[in-house]
Parts: C-alpha cells; structure tokens; sequence
C-alpha cells in the first residue's frame, strides 16, 4: 500500500485489506507491520511482490492478560479512556508475552508495565491499575464469554 511519512515521501509498506466498498473504491486496511488499521482509496493499493511474502508480521494482536470489562462483553468508553490515560503518549512499556495464548488467530495476552524513564525499573501493570481505578475487573482462562473484546480502545 501507497504510503507518505511526515516529510512527504511515498513509500510502500504491506496492509491486509479487511474490507471493501466498491461504491466508494476504498478499502480499509490494517498494517500487518504496526498493526493500525486504516480507510484508503483502492487506487493505493498494490499486490504484494512475492519476495516479501516470507517476511515475518511486525505486530501481532494482543490483549491485556488477566483483565476483562466490567460488563465481561465490551470495554465502555470510560473504560477505554482510563486505558489510554495510563498508557498516554510517549510513555514507554515492558511486555511479557504469555506464549501458550499465541496460537492461530488467537490474541495474544500479555502483561503490560509501565517503565520508569528515569530509573529504568518496571512500574505498576496496566491491568493492575485498571483494577484498582474500577475500569476493568480480574479474569482467568476460561473466565472470557465468547465474543469479549479484551483490549480497551
């Protein structure tokens, strides 16, 4: 897919298109490298060359481990503000994958930790923290019903 950075350069980079609107010609795609989706117009867009194929994905789909919404379907729009307030802008993370979650088409679920920028030490879980505000509630495997979204936003 056509893309331009902040100066203005085109670049390519490799989209899955999710979907397609004929009347429009615009399909909305989601970057397989960063993993944002977005609304283009179909004329941006361009059949991978076969020599990236084999490239490993950049992003992956994943999900806060251990915490769920409060309503066990759907995060609420507070719920996701709270989120996005303790994930903020700018703000750097530590990650730790649990690995036996990654399967198939499956989010993986991870523990999430702010990082203290000064000190270099890992801070308060973002689940955690969600918990404790009351925009989230704690879950288990097998605690999910089907159809919850696990992340906020």
């Amino acid at each position: 897919m056509k893309n331009r950075d902040n100066r203005g350069d085109i670049s390519w980079v490799r989209a899955r298109v999710i979907e397609f609107d004929s009347s429009n010609r615009t399909v909305t795609v989601k970057f397989v490298d960063s993993g944002h989706p977005e609304h283009i117009s179909l004329a941006d867009v361009r059949t991978l060359e076969p020599q990236f194929l084999h490239l490993p994905l950049q992003a992956f789909e994943c999900s806060l481990a251990g915490v769920a919404p409060m309503n066990s379907i759907s995060w609420s729009l507070d719920e996701s503000k709270c989120f996005a307030e303790i994930v903020g802008d700018g703000k750097d993370f530590v990650a730790s994958v649990r690995p036996r979650t990654c399967t198939g088409t499956d989010a993986c679920q991870v523990t999430l930790r702010t990082l203290d920028e000064c000190e270099g030490q890992e801070g308060p879980d973002v689940g955690e923290a969600m918990i404790a505000k009351g925009f989230a509630r704690r879950a288990w495997d097998g605690d999910l019903k089907e159809g919850t979204k696990i992340c906020p936003g």
